[in-house]
């Protein structure tokens, strides 16, 4: 019973391999190179931005610290 699960799974697993890979290569292939460019320009854009936005903030002074009036434990009961 085991080893009839077993099977069925690896018969399924390579059933979705396949047609993720038929699925990738029908994707690919309605793009010209142009698209594969396009994407790569616009993901570096989106990580120098996202760097810089990154970088600006920790410049800034405004880290992840909290304010000087919370920073006490909020598990005190004042008496």
């Amino acid at each position: 019973m085991v080893r009839a699960v077993q099977i069925g799974c690896v018969v399924v697993f390579i059933a979705v391999m396949i047609a993720i890979n038929q699925g990738a290569s029908w994707f690919i292939s309605k793009f010209s190179g142009d698209f594969a460019w396009g994407c790569v320009v616009g993901a570096l854009f989106t990580s120098a931005l996202v760097f810089l936005i990154l970088k600006m903030e920790k410049s800034s002074g405004t880290g992840q610290q909290p304010a000087a009036h919370q920073s006490r434990s909020r598990d005190l009961i004042d008496l």
